[in-house]
């Protein structure tokens, strides 16, 4: 049973994976480099620069090139929002909050200014404080983006206050009532639940993961493990019986997924320890 533990813990865990393709970047970099080199004194050309060198991850050099923007006399709200990416990004706080505050006196809508303020307080660990901003970006974005909630909702989880984590699930909440039915805020909050040990009610959200998903093994087999958790073994070997014979009836190029696979021995596995 610790093993089957184990595994729970270990399959709830969000993993984000962001890759940047640096090669075409570079490529990019190089381009401009010599339109600059052409038109030294087009302070857009440094501005286009200033932005490939942050997908870049080069802090240094893109803010070398807003400074050159400066001194040819252009200045934005996109360029000292680029300043503070970067000096965050530097874990230079302090600049990065004056020229998002800079941003926010005149503007206090600006949505990519109010997020990147959540991500300075966030990365100095004041957790509430970025849970406010970023439930600010979900009042006033106009973009359906569920990550807004998300990330609110990781910022409260995080803080150590009294009535934080119900906090944490509220704004996931918010986020069904205005975005609707969407698998990434039940996945959500299947973790809080979890988090919590309200089994209960991390069964009724993995239900409605099943519910939303088209392929249903996977689901299933995450139901079964909160079950075992919540030591009702009867629903647990169900929900890994039906979830072996939905893998058995795929088609064979799906059978022989290497993740189908994998799920497959899990299921095996988890089986033989009940």
């Amino acid at each position: 049973m610790k093993q089957i533990a184990t595994v729970v813990g270990v399959l709830f865990v969000l993993i984000s994976l962001s890759t940047f393709a640096h090669g075409d970047i570079h490529e990019r970099i190089k381009a401009i480099s010599k339109e600059i080199k052409a038109s030294p004194n087009e302070p857009s050309l440094y501005l286009k620069r200033a932005e490939l060198y942050i997908k870049h991850e080069d802090f240094r050099k893109s803010n070398r090139d807003l400074k050159k923007c400066n001194a040819l006399g252009l200045d934005s709200d996109r360029i000292k929002l680029n300043y503070a990416i970067n000096y965050r990004n530097l874990k230079h706080y302090v600049q990065a909050l004056e020229y998002l505050d800079e941003i926010l006196m005149l503007d206090v809508k600006n949505v990519k200014a109010l997020k990147e303020k959540g991500n300075v307080l966030f990365d100095q660990k004041k957790y509430d404080e970025a849970a406010i901003f970023y439930e600010k970006v979900t009042e006033v974005a106009t973009d359906a983006n569920p990550d807004n909630f998300i990330e609110a909702s990781k910022a409260w989880e995080l803080d150590d206050k009294i009535g934080s984590l119900a906090r944490s699930k509220n704004i996931i909440v918010e986020g069904i009532d205005k975005l609707g039915d969407l698998m990434v805020f039940y996945q959500r909050l299947v973790q809080l639940n979890l988090l919590g040990g309200e089994y209960e009610q991390a069964i009724f959200n993995q239900t409605k993961i099943v519910d939303l998903s088209t392929r249903k093994e996977k689901a299933l087999f995450q139901r079964a493990l909160i079950y075992i958790e919540s030591n009702d073994l009867n629903k647990a070997k169900s929900d890994l019986e039906q979830s072996y014979d939905l893998i058995e009836s795929l088609p064979s190029k799906f059978k022989q997924n290497q993740s189908t696979i994998d799920l497959r021995n899990l299921i095996v596995k988890v089986k033989k320890e009940l």
